[in-house]
């Protein structure tokens, strides 16, 4: 089944080209019917003449033999033509011999006439000299076929131009278009980690060159400031780094001081909580900081996923305690990836902790890994309220924090995002596979590896 796109939805160079057609047709069919008319007047006007001089040969012979057989040897040569003579009474002393000529209507005002005589229009002319009268007719089908030919010529040329111009503008707007391509093609290879990268400019100096010289000026000012807000971050991570493992040294030296009381212990406590929420939110923000600078390199070591995940359920298992979560863990041994072990640790406690976070108590905690074709799966799913549709899009931006409720759960909004750029800097991926009232399932695939080149990596 065809399926037609809207005209509003169609490609600037298919409008282009249509409406370069069209106005080509118009203009042919314009042209037909102003020649025509043009034509018409063109042939009548000599028509005209000819009938008058017809009528003014007719006059002559007569006065010069009077006689009606005179007359008609001499406009034996004119078989087209009625003739009809009158005396002043308006007495028809001759007429044709045609036999289906008609009676002339006697009009003594006109000079050039028409009339109708049965399916034939009559054109006449007449000429006067003497008392007599002299009508001359002829039927000007001939002149009417001529003109209605010319304009069935044309208008039978306006689809032809139609198709042609159409055809012939849509191969001159794709050739006109392709630099517009090439550009466009250009810059959706340019992205925050190829922000060094520039649109040819043509050799030309026109409106396309100065669209280019413009558009690189633009990136030009876009990868400064991305630069400078990249090192910002790195650079406020990497100063922030000492003094917070300073701060937490002091609080937990503090902490074990034998004569703190209570309440002291407890100011301290939610201290060193803040200063590791700060830690966290510093390596995070390291780390997306290298991973925006293109520099998030992970070490290409073989590593067995199951093996990396039963490590990391002793951890899943102590979170979720508190609130007496189920956890299910189904695993598929031999699971080989190339890859930096602590970055992908990080992925995945990044996606157990919110697991248990946004889950509701006495709840199920679902861990599965799996092959996919040349990749391995990991399913990270947990019961819990969900993610509003409406914001699903948004859960891997920067510090991004859904409903109002969940913003008494401790984070930053940054674990997603980061996890994120940890499976991409591995050749793979993090996506919501689906979130809904008591079920939210993320899905990680990473690049799976076989066992012949894992000595590759070692």
């Amino acid at each position: 089944m065809l399926n037609f796109k809207p005209w509003h939805q169609r490609s600037l160079r298919t409008k282009l080209s249509v409406m370069a057609g069209c106005v080509a047709a118009l203009v042919v069919a314009g042209f037909g019917i102003g020649l025509s008319w043009h034509l018409a007047d063109e042939i009548f006007e000599h028509f005209d003449e000819e009938l008058t001089r017809t009528a003014q040969s007719v006059l002559e012979v007569w006065e010069r033999h009077s006689k009606a057989d005179k007359l008609g040897e001499s406009v034996a040569f004119v078989p087209l033509f009625f003739v009809q003579v009158e005396i002043p009474e308006g007495t028809v002393i001759f007429r044709s011999k045609t036999e289906d000529a008609p009676p002339l209507p006697a009009d003594r005002a006109a000079a050039i006439a028409e009339t109708t005589f049965g399916d034939n229009e009559l054109r006449w002319a007449v000429q006067r000299k003497g008392g007599l009268v002299v009508r001359v007719a002829a039927n000007h089908y001939i002149v009417d076929e001529t003109v209605d030919d010319v304009m069935l010529v044309f208008l039978g040329a306006t689809p032809v131009a139609l198709i042609v111009a159409v055809v012939g503008a849509h191969w001159f707007m794709r050739r006109a278009f392709r630099p517009f391509q090439d550009i466009t093609q250009a810059v959706e290879h340019i992205t925050a980690e190829k922000l060094d990268e520039r649109l040819p400019v043509p050799l030309v100096d026109d409106e396309l060159g100065h669209l280019t010289r413009v558009l690189n000026n633009t990136i030009d000012r876009l990868e400064r400031s991305f630069q400078q807000s990249a090192r910002f971050a790195a650079d406020a991570s990497h100063e922030l780094r000492t003094p917070l493992t300073l701060l937490k040294a002091e609080i937990e030296r503090d902490m074990d001081h034998p004569g703190l009381t209570e309440h002291s212990h407890d100011m301290l406590s939610r201290l060193l909580d803040y200063s590791n929420d700060l830690s966290g939110i510093t390596e995070a923000l390291l780390l997306l900081s290298r991973a925006d600078a293109g520099k998030l390199l992970p070490a290409r070591k073989p590593i067995e996923l199951c093996s990396l995940l039963l490590e990391l359920k002793e951890d899943l298992e102590a979170l979720a305690i508190n609130k007496e979560l189920s956890v299910e863990v189904e695993l598929t041994p031999e699971s080989w990836v190339q890859g930096d072990a602590s970055l992908l640790r990080h992925l995945m406690y990044n996606l157990f902790e919110n697991a248990v976070k946004y889950n509701d108590p006495q709840g199920t905690v679902r861990v599965v890994l799996e092959p996919d074709g040349a990749m391995h799966r990991l399913i990270v799913g947990n019961t819990g309220k969900g993610i509003p549709e409406a914001q699903a899009a948004m859960v891997f931006d920067r510090f991004f924090r859904t409903d109002p409720s969940r913003e008494q759960i401790r984070g930053h909004g940054l674990g997603l995002s980061l996890c994120r750029e940890i499976a991409r800097a591995h050749g793979g991926e993090v996506v919501l596979h689906q979130s809904a009232p008591g079920w939210t399932e993320f899905w990680v695939t990473l690049p799976a590896t076989q066992a012949a080149h894992l000595g590759e990596g070692i």
